[in-house]
């Protein structure tokens, strides 16, 4: 269509790489813009043309993305003059078309509009290629174009590359950032920014999801607790400065991060975060960014995966009862499991990457296998592929084969074969499961003779067994079954259990039944009525299982029946007891109240209501209120650790003083008792109160009796003494010898009746506070001299030698008839239980404390042991023969005890039996002050042991001074020798037990406080009374001497009596 005189331009070289450059600027058919009309403008008035345009060229068009002085958008590449000029690098001017033979005809040349002037500078992109020309295009023939124009020109082509770049450049950056922004939004991961001052910049849909808000304006400081954003642990708020942002931000590089995001209202997140530094092509900060994944789910898939693995493992390593082994595709062991090595007697290192199946199978076996495999599937099979010819082609197998295990034993398996594969399908190996059967063919045998057996057991148990059909009938019965019925067999099986249960229980018993049948429950135990054969009850309790087949499907039930109606009726029995303990607990006149550990009412009878004026609610609340005390008493009594803990005891007994508004002061005794559970620590507490008025008036009105006919009698008896006496002297006349016997029996009876006249008035004077002690400086060596005269006479008859060892002890301030009294009443104590032709021995000396000390020794059997903590009591003595055998009151030691301690002294005793008795007593003496103190309290610690003893001394040295005695024998000259303020006791010594000298120091000195410190267990009766128990084999740092300065601070706050 083209003329001689046109000439189309050839393509260049580069056309398809040019053609891609274009297409990169994704520019083509866009609207005009300024920046590119400015330019054509410009370029028309610099070369003074009226056309100019920014012209591209595509591959088969020109199209201008600015024109001046042109309204058409594009013509075809043919007829284009700028197809032309991108074949240089240089302007290409025409100053006359028609002169040109490429021009002359071109239809734009011969047509509108009518070019006749054209000059294009090529537009050159940095990647070589020319994308188009910035042209200028006159309808007249021109001069060309001068220097400056020229290279103005090329100048305005350079710049309107630049700009077609710059607008690419931009264009794919808003595309990139449009992308960017969608991608961010609709990321599964949640992405944060901040910009170059740290603040925060992006937040995506994600992470507004994770917080709810997007608050950007939010500083750094604030982002841990407002984001909730804690350590790996979840619980450790994330400093500041290790939130993955701010370290972004810092420079760091941020690669894989692990943190918990705890937003209110959602469940914690585990969060992976990356980040890093953004930077401009300068290296300039413009902020950072940080991507977050939630890795919960994967977290946890992770651990359920490494669970399943370990679990999976554990199968393989635990199935001692199943053989797995796996093998590659030649047949070589690549596993062999502990259930393996067990069944075959080989050890996974002997077999794995060695040896194949081969070896500890049956070769008979394996040869008839291959025939048969190979007739089979029409292929020669032969070796490994006799076990995996068929898993090989995608068929597991599962066969009985016979293993010969490593000590030549034969085992019969049952072996599943299958193919393992790769994740393309790819066969890389076969797994084989063993499974050793030899024992179950044994026991199918052995199943058979069981049958056989069971039948056997079953019609000869005694107990009561039935196989039941379905809807109740007796299938079969034993004789058991039929003996506690009363029925024959023939009877029983005609009939079925729900005509034998009693009606009020049947329907409980055909529910159990059902759930049994819709497996709920796998057998069933309850208690039932069933009626006899002669219509009696029959109290039993029926065991029910169900028989399935080996499908699962019932077939029948298997019951047993057992007669508990003696049970039963025991059961009942004891209801009636606790129905009749009950009344009984009612009917009691002492209050009795039952509490639990933090002293609330449980139970209380109606003395106790109407002693403490319990409110008909009283059940419930708690006895603080009323008896304020009793939380210390049961806080004291708890952190005892030497009671029994497994039986209920009588930890204490006391009297107190009950004071309610608008009554008098009521005197109780308390008696406190610990209840426990089986397992329970503290089940709870009993205590019984027993209101005293009434005894403490009958006990006055006795004493004023006793005090009343101790007086009354005192002047007859004084009469028939003296009358008796001046009779027997011989004041009447001779005497005849059969009548002197009879009047001196008389005479010495009288003077035991005046004895226990004079002992009981001591005793209600010493009690009433009203004895009168006429205390001087005496002599105490004169004094003893006199009463060892005075008690000749009376040691004659026990035929006892009375024998004074010792030194003189100085003066005592004391009353000297009642110290004669004393001394009476112990040398009459030691001739009595002496044994005749010994020696009772007065002994005297000065203890450490310069007070006197005097001891009443005898040789006689020592007291018994059961008897000393009752010594000191009125009335005791050691049996009840013992007044026949010996003569006495039982007062005398009573009144003796309280003399001494009236008259400021110590008494106590020592007795190891056989080995006869000691009572001592001591005295200050008049003329020793008394040893200056070091202001410390002086305790004696009993222990064998020295290393304890060591460490006790030291704990304590700071408050008290310790003096060491190891043995009870050594104990006792200590107690004989000074006063002590608390005494540490261990139970175990060389010479005895602990406990013989608590008896004797308990009833002697009863004020000074024992502690137990002994690893070995305390006696109830000992531990309820002493002031602590100490375990020394759990003891813990300082509580020894904890216990020691509470005791003897408590001791010390206590009013001294005189």
């Amino acid at each position: 269509m083209t003329g001689k005189r046109f000439q189309p331009a050839p393509l260049p070289n580069d056309e398809q790489s040019r053609l891609q450059a274009l297409d990169a600027l994704a520019i083509l058919d866009t609207a005009p813009e300024p920046q590119f009309t400015d330019l054509v403008h410009i370029a028309s008035q610099l070369c003074g043309t009226p056309i100019a345009l920014v012209s591209l060229v595509d591959s088969d068009r020109q199209w201008f993305k600015a024109t001046c002085g042109l309204d058409a958008q594009q013509t075809g590449r043919d007829e284009s003059f700028c197809a032309h000029a991108i074949h240089d690098t240089s302007i290409l001017e025409v100053c006359d078309t028609q002169e040109d033979d490429r021009f002359a005809d071109n239809p734009l040349v011969t047509g509108p509009p009518r070019i006749r002037y054209y000059a294009g500078a090529p537009l050159l992109g940095q990647s070589g290629h020319a994308y188009g020309t910035l042209c200028v295009i006159d309808t007249r023939p021109r001069n060309a174009l001068d220097r400056g124009q020229r290279e103005s020109l090329e100048r305005l082509a350079r710049l309107t590359v630049n700009r077609l770049e710059e607008w690419s450049r931009q264009q794919q950056a808003d595309v990139n950032a449009r992308t960017l922004s969608v991608l961010l939004e609709s990321m599964p991961d949640a992405t944060v920014s901040c910009d170059s001052e740290g603040n925060l910049a992006q937040f995506n849909r994600k992470a507004r999801e994770w917080h709810g808000v997007d608050p950007r304006a939010l500083p750094p400081e604030q982002w841990t607790q407002h984001f909730g954003l804690y350590e790996p642990d979840g619980e450790t708020p994330l400093a500041t400065g290790q939130i993955p942002l701010a370290r972004a931000w810092r420079g760091e590089q941020v690669r894989n991060a692990e943190i918990v995001i705890r937003s209110q209202g959602q469940p914690p997140r585990v969060v992976l975060c990356n980040g890093e530094r953004l930077e401009d092509n300068g290296g300039q900060l413009l902020g950072a960014v940080v991507t977050m994944s939630d890795i919960t789910a994967l977290r946890r898939t992770y651990s359920d995966l490494n669970e399943t693995r370990a679990y999976l493992q554990s199968v393989i390593d635990s199935s001692v009862g199943v053989a797995i082994i796996a093998t590659d595709t030649e047949g070589v062991i690549t596993l062999f499991n502990p259930g393996a090595e067990t069944l075959l007697g080989y050890s996974a290192d002997e077999l794995v990457g060695v040896h194949t199946p081969a070896i500890f199978h049956w070769a008979p076996e394996v040869e008839e296998r291959a025939a048969r495999l190979s007739e089979e599937l029409d292929v020669p099979i032969n070796g490994f592929d006799a076990f995996v010819g068929k898993a090989r082609r995608g068929t597991p197998e599962t066969l009985t084969w016979t293993y010969v295990r490593k000590n030549g034993e034969h085992r019969r398996v049952r072996l599943s074969v299958s193919a393992m594969k790769d994740e393309t399908g790819r066969i890389n190996g076969f797994l084989g499961m063993a499974v050793d059967i030899t024992e179950r063919l044994r026991a199918e045998k052995a199943a058979r003779l069981a049958t056989e057996r069971f039948s056997e057991a079953f019609n000869s148990a005694a107990l009561g067994m039935a196989l039941v059909s379905l809807k109740g009938g007796w299938l079969d019965v034993n004789e058991a079954l039929t003996n506690l019925f009363g029925y024959s067999r023939e009877e029983l099986l005609a009939t079925d259990f729900q005509s034998l249960t009693h009606p009020e229980d049947l329907d409980s018993d055909l529910a159990l039944l059902r759930d049994l049948l819709d497996g709920r429950i796998n057998r069933y135990q309850i208690k039932k009525r069933y009626y006899r054969q002669d219509g009696s009850i029959m109290h039993a309790l029926l065991s029910v299982g169900l028989v399935t087949d080996d499908k699962g499907a019932p077939l029948h039930f298997v019951s047993q029946i057992q007669d508990v109606s003696s049970e039963h009726h025991a059961v009942e029995e004891l209801e009636a007891n606790r129905r009749f303990l009950q009344k009984l607990f009612d009917s009691l006149v002492d209050a009795v109240l039952v509490l639990d550990a933090d002293t609330t009412i449980i139970s209380h009878n109606q003395a106790a209501a109407e002693l403490f004026e319990l409110p008909a609610d009283a059940v419930g609340s708690s006895l603080n209120t009323r008896l304020p005390e009793l939380t210390d008493r049961l806080t004291a009594e708890e952190a005892n650790p030497a009671e029994d803990k497994t039986h209920e005891s009588l930890l204490a007994r006391w009297d107190t003083t009950l004071t309610l508004a608008g009554k008098p002061p009521t005197p109780l005794e308390l008696s406190l008792s610990r209840v426990r559970g089986q397992y329970d620590p503290l089940h709870g507490w009993v205590l019984v109160a027993r209101d005293l008025t009434e005894s403490q008036r009958n006990e006055q009105l006795k004493n004023e009796f006793v005090s009343t006919v101790s007086h009354e009698l005192r002047t007859p008896l004084a009469s028939i003494s003296g009358s008796l006496r001046l009779i027997t002297g011989g004041a009447a006349g001779e005497v005849p010898e059969r009548m002197a016997k009879m009047l001196r029996i008389a005479e010495q009876n009288s003077h035991r009746l005046i004895q226990l006249v004079n002992d009981l008035l001591d005793l209600n004077k010493l009690a009433a506070g009203e004895m009168e002690l006429r205390f001087e400086d005496i002599e105490l060596g004169p004094a003893i001299e006199q009463a060892i005269e005075q008690m000749q006479n009376f040691a004659a008859p026990y035929e006892v030698t009375l024998n004074r060892t010792g030194s003189p002890l100085g003066q005592v301030h004391v009353d000297p008839d009642r110290l004669q009294q004393i001394l009476a009443n112990l040398i009459s104590n030691a001739c009595k239980h002496s044994p005749r032709g010994s020696e009772v021995t007065i002994h005297c000396e000065s203890n450490m404390e310069g007070s006197a000390l005097v001891s009443v020794i005898d040789q006689g059997p020592g007291i018994p042991a059961s008897f000393r903590s009752r010594i000191f009591e009125r009335f005791a003595q050691a049996d009840a023969s013992d007044s026949r055998a010996k003569g006495g009151t039982g007062l005398g030691l009573a009144v003796t005890r309280e003399l001494v301690e009236r008259m400021g002294g110590v008494i106590g005793f020592e007795s190891r039996d056989g080995e006869g008795a000691r009572f001592w007593f001591r005295f200050p003496r008049a003329e020793v002050a008394s040893i200056s103190s070091t202001g410390k309290a002086r305790i004696l610690h009993v222990e064998d042991d020295n290393d304890l003893a060591t460490v006790v001394a030291a704990q304590l040295a700071p408050w008290c001074a310790v003096e060491r005695a190891v043995s009870l024998r050594q104990a006792h000259e200590c107690l004989r020798q000074a006063s002590f303020d608390l005494i540490l006791l261990d139970l175990k010594l060389d010479d005895g037990s602990g406990i013989d000298l608590w008896e004797s120091l308990h009833r002697a000195q009863p004020e000074v406080p024992v502690v137990i410190l002994s690893g070995y267990d305390v006696p109830r009766r000992v531990a309820c009374r002493v002031a602590a128990v100490v375990n020394k084999a759990s003891v813990t740092p300082g509580e020894i001497e904890k216990r020691v300065v509470d005791l003897i601070q408590s001791t010390n706050s206590q009013p001294k009596t005189e």
